[in-house]
């Protein structure tokens, strides 16, 4: 989506391109989360390209996770467009509203359906759909998240992390994620 707004811009470039053409400018609704939901707080929080920067790398600790990644995206030829990419469905997932987080959820699924293979390492199969590997990358975002703006933002009260532990349920579901299966609080 940001390489075709800005394909030669760096990082912060093709983020705020991400951000603008990710929220409605009249929304239908608040979305999944609301104004006063902790998930807008900590998601807009300066800490958050850390996060997302440290999610990244949690992800590729998974061997699975990280193969599908290396096999179907340009991350090496293009590593902005994936944070890029990533962050916008993020914004949207956030601060849209909801029709806007069921498309941008619907994009990613669909993207999903067709990365699967084998890992060279591992000897492993893996799809991109499965719902331990999409556990992982949500877990690895949520605590990326929290562990972030503990360290460079403000640091998130007990109840707090229990409210974005919980609210990012939707996220994980919407993307895929079984009812029931993702993490709570």
């Amino acid at each position: 989506m940001t390489a075709d707004v800005f394909p030669t811009a760096g990082l912060v470039e093709r983020a705020a391109a991400a951000f603008t053409a990710s929220v409605p400018g009249s929304p239908a609704d608040d979305g999944f989360f609301g104004p006063g939901s902790v998930t807008w707080r900590l998601n807009g929080d300066l800490s958050a390209p850390v996060a997302g920067l440290r999610s990244l790398l949690v992800q590729a600790l998974h061997p699975l996770a990280m193969a599908g990644v290396d096999q179907h995206s340009d991350w090496r030829a293009d590593p902005v467009g994936r944070l890029s990419s990533t962050a916008a469905y993020l914004v949207t997932i956030t601060y849209g509203d909801k029709a806007s987080a069921r498309r941008a959820a619907d994009r990613v699924r669909k993207i999903h359906e067709r990365v699967r293979g084998t890992d060279a390492v591992t000897g492993r199969p893996y799809a991109a759909g499965d719902p331990d590997l999409l556990i992982w990358v949500h877990a690895g975002l949520v605590d990326s998240v929290l562990a972030a703006a503990d360290l460079f933002g403000n640091p998130v009260s007990a109840p707090d992390r229990d409210a974005y532990v919980a609210e990012m349920t939707v996220a994980a579901e919407l993307v895929g994620v079984p009812a029931g299966r993702a993490p709570s609080s």
